[in-house]
């Protein structure tokens, strides 16, 4: 990208005069707002002058930016609230080479201005895309000086206790002036102004952790290690022919393939790079990548050893002396060993050449692109202050074995030692000692609580010596209720929680329905696949829980309830969906099952009754692999198929985000935004006009097609609308069709 000026929406033209600056160009727009290129009025200084907007809760009205509507104001106001930390926070990183730093902030115009340091140079992503092309993808050698020179810029950002949250190849920039790679990150603040998102932590799928996606994930160093292992995964799976450029499995679905006993979908960078890189280089990527906080190394100091990059003498020091602070809200992994200084590394490449972390380019020529602005977040939470050296015997733990019905007790060891026989001694005589007490889950998003006055649990906790009671409860599970025998030592629990056996209803038809319990989600999407109308995000709350069709109504319960079949695809068999279907007679199909069927209830879903399904809990784009779970245009052959072919979400329900588009009730409309409860859309549609005819009202269908795009329809969040199931020049659709609701 050039400095050339883009035509942003909402954006201030050129010659408005900010504070000190006076704006030259509009050149980037995010999440968080707008980054203008200006210019010191006094000075003659350039800048990128980072202005706040947050898209989804501000407007710009007569120059002035402030709230869309009164509430969203609270929003508004916390947004700013942390823009402002942030400048505070990133002045003190403006000596450092490797970080792009704040040099100026001010208020005006209802808003806030942040002027960071204008640089030129080339988007790691876009270098990855050129080299790849031209055949030439970066080797080892380059690939640890990067690795290097982006670790001691994360160790000066750690010891200030600020995390950096979004690292990915187009937030690292490779500086023109000296080929060094830059943290740089371009509106990774964005969900800072979502107050209600699960994840309170910004985040780019494939790029984060899953303690992002959490709603308690608890964040440190190590996740900021996840993101730059994805990164160095991609320069390996990058470089293998044909070079295609890959991007790594998001963390929601590999942990969903664990759930299932499935194999991991992300394929190891041991596996992509064998024979290209060394094998310790490869089980470091591999390691910073493990789904478990506390399988990845636990700060740089870990990582720097495993990958055995050259390091300056000072940084060693620095990560000696603080290598114990940065376990701090991470589930306990017993003391950490004090890290060996590493000296200067000797890289071996047909000969081998002794260099240091900033002697020699890295990649040659650079592109000329503007630099954006650097947003980090603050890393709250304590640290632990002790690097004192734990003696082996110390770091026992007691593992617990759950087994269902029966009382936990500590696993035996395979030799008697002291140490058994004091922890029972100790409870005989109601030792007052303490010992800390953990318990991991299955969900991880579990919540985990003591019971009769034990206070509130917190991973880690120091408890009395004695025996208590624990309950693990999550959405979708059944809850869990059992004890535990807590000992003076470290005591670690894991408890796998199972879902409850599907509750299904089944009609004179042969239509099974699926129970979907009442609950909470965030309505939309703000990715980079979204489309316009997913926001505002919405939080809704389902009151009532509902019946859904297992599967999409298929062609032969249409044919037993209507007598007739308007597919297209009737060759393909009577358990395939009914499509090619109009609003209206999904109206009529359903008035006649109910008065067949003596009831009232069924009807078609919600919209947002149809997303909270589809999602069953998850908060990314799908809930699987895409082609684990769905029908599309890049795998269906051209056809629809059989229901229930691919497989299933948490609630049980197939096909939600393939086969078939899906009509529900809602007319076609704007989100409201904010907080709603059991929401019905709007109240009559809009009329649209396309390829120059005008439509009547339109309703909403959901989900992906057999036809449709695999990144961009085949989401949760998907919407679309139609007037009436037919294109413009009246011809039915035929990727339409419908899953039916019941009342309970």
């Amino acid at each position: 990208m050039s400095g050339d000026e883009l035509a942003l929406r909402e954006g201030l033209p050129s010659g408005t005069e900010l504070g000190e600056y006076e704006i030259e160009a509009a050149i980037g727009q995010g999440g968080f707002g707008v980054v203008y290129r200006a210019k010191h009025r006094y000075l003659g200084t350039v800048v990128a002058l980072k202005e706040y907007l947050p898209a989804t809760v501000a407007v710009r009205i007569e120059g002035r930016v402030c709230p869309r509507n009164q509430a969203l104001a609270a929003d508004y106001e916390e947004g700013l609230r942390r823009f402002i930390e942030e400048a505070r926070h990133l002045v003190q990183f403006r000596s450092h080479l490797g970080v792009v730093t704040c040099v100026g902030f001010f208020e005006e115009r209802g808003t806030a201005y942040m002027a960071m340091e204008y640089e030129e140079g080339l988007p790691l992503s876009e270098l990855l895309t050129k080299r790849e092309a031209a055949g030439r993808p970066l080797d080892e050698g380059e690939l640890l000086r990067l690795a290097g020179q982006v670790l001691e810029s994360l160790t000066v950002v750690h010891q200030s206790a600020v995390l950096h949250r979004d690292i990915k190849p187009s937030n690292i920039l490779i500086r023109r002036s000296d080929d060094r790679p830059v943290l740089i990150d371009f509106g990774a603040a964005k969900e800072d102004f979502v107050r209600y998102t699960k994840s309170s932590a910004p985040h780019t799928r494939g790029y984060a952790a899953i303690e992002q996606m959490e709603a308690d994930g608890k964040l440190g160093p190590w996740t900021d290690l996840y993101g730059l292992g994805a990164v160095l995964w991609r320069i390996v799976a990058g470089g293998h022919p044909p070079y295609e450029p890959l991007v790594p499995v998001d963390a929601l679905s590999r942990m969903a393939a664990r759930f299932r006993g499935q194999d991991d979908p992300l394929p190891s960078a041991h596996r992509l790079g064998e024979g290209r890189f060394s094998i310790a280089v490869l089980d470091a990527i591999d390691q910073c990548l493990e789904l478990e906080p506390t399988d990845r190394p636990a700060n740089c100091g870990e990582l720097l050893p495993l990958l055995a990059v050259p390091v300056r003498k000072d940084l060693v020091e620095s990560l000696h002396a603080n290598s114990a602070k940065h376990e701090s809200g991470r589930e306990e992994r017993g003391s950490q060993e004090e890290v060996e200084p590493v000296p200067e590394f000797t890289v071996r490449q047909g000969e081998s050449q002794r260099w240091s972390l900033l002697e020699r380019a890295v990649f040659g020529s650079a592109v000329l692109i503007t630099v954006f602005a650097l947003s980090f977040v603050v890393l709250l939470g304590g640290r632990r202050e002790s690097s004192e050296t734990v003696a082996p015997e110390d770091r026992q733990r007691e593992t617990l074995a759950l087994v269902p019905g029966e009382e936990l007790m500590p696993r035996p060891s395979t030799e008697e030692t002291d140490s058994t026989v004091t922890s029972r001694d100790s409870f005989a005589r109601g030792s007052q000692r303490l010992g800390s007490l953990t318990v991991n889950t299955e969900p991880t998003r579990a919540h985990v609580r003591l019971l009769d006055g034990a206070g509130e649990y917190r991973a880690g906790m120091e408890l009395r010596v004695g025996e208590y009671r624990i309950e693990v409860s999550a959405e979708g599970y059944e809850t869990h209720v059992t004890k535990v025998r807590h000992g003076a030592g470290p005591t670690e629990l894991r408890v796998e929680l199972e879902r409850p056996p599907l509750k299904l209803v089944r009609n004179s038809v042969g239509m099974e329905l699926v129970w979907v319990p009442a609950g909470e989600f965030v309505m939309g999407s703000e990715s980079s696949e979204a489309y316009d109308d997913e926001v505002p995000l919405t939080e809704v709350t389902l009151s009532e829980g509902f019946y859904l069709g297992k599967y999409e109504v298929r062609q032969r319960e249409w044919e037993a309830v209507m007598g007739t079949n308007p597919s297209e695809f009737q060759n393909c068999g009577p358990d395939c969906p009914v499509e090619s279907v109009l609003w209206d007679e999904t109206q009529e199909f359903i008035s006649r099952l109910n008065a067949k069927e003596k009831t009232a209830k069924y009807r078609l879903p919600t919209e947002a009754e149809w997303e909270y399904a589809a999602r069953a809990q998850t908060t990314g784009e799908r809930y699987g692999k895409l082609d684990d779970i769905a029908w599309h245009g890049a795998n269906s052959g051209g056809t629809t198929h059989p229901v229930g072919e691919k497989e299933p979400n948490a609630y049980g329900l197939h096909d939600m985000l393939g086969n078939v588009r899906e009509w529900v009730s809602d007319w076609y409309g704007e989100y409201p935004g904010g907080r709603v409860t059991d929401p019905l859309g709007p109240s009559n549609g809009r009329w649209w006009r396309v390829m120059g005819i005008t439509t009547g009202p339109s309703r909403v269908r959901r989900g992906g097609s057999w036809v449709g795009h695999a990144t961009t329809t085949c989401r949760a969040a998907f919407r679309y609308s139609s007037s009436k199931g037919l294109d413009p020049n009246g011809v039915r659709f035929d990727n339409i069709g419908f899953r039916l609701a019941k009342t309970k």
